[in-house]
């Protein structure tokens, strides 16, 4: 996260979440909550079509997601249908074999290993380490149901 800040390549988080407060609670404990240009929760449980619906309109009309990375079907899906590239990773919610199944561009162990191998980084470059498991519609205030 901290080479993607530094070279001013926008890093967006999608997540799909029932509590984007809660989300939004556990970045800044982890002192991640400035990490990311914006972070896009996707509450409808609609799976990869709507986090990618969402994604896309959390994105200037130029612009387009590069590079994907995530844990699940959802991910593999709604990247799929904005045409980007799709590495998964091992370290999150589905075991390799199921990852596998899905026939994304990559698999990795972790984001860190996703980004080199993608080109996205380079090589030899040393970064913290953050496991978040992935999410998807804009965070807000907290609503009634949310407290």
């Amino acid at each position: 996260l901290k080479m993607w800040n530094a070279a001013d390549i926008p890093v967006l988080l999608a997540t799909m979440r029932r509590h984007p407060r809660r989300l939004h609670d556990q970045l800044r404990r982890l002192g991640l909550d400035r990490a990311f240009w914006r972070v896009v929760v996707c509450t409808s449980g609609r799976g990869g079509r709507a986090k990618a619906l969402a994604v896309r309109r959390a994105l200037p009309d130029s612009g387009r997601v590069a590079f994907w990375c995530g844990d699940t079907e959802d991910d593999v899906h709604a990247a799929r249908s904005l045409g980007c590239r799709i590495w998964t990773v091992s370290c999150g919610l589905r075991d390799i074999r199921s990852l596998k199944r899905l026939r994304p561009d990559g698999i990795a162990r972790d984001l860190l290993s996703a980004a080199r191998r993608a080109g996205t980084i380079p090589k030899r470059t040393a970064i913290v380490r953050y496991e978040i498991k992935p999410c998807d519609r804009d965070i807000s205030p907290a609503t009634s149901d949310e407290k």
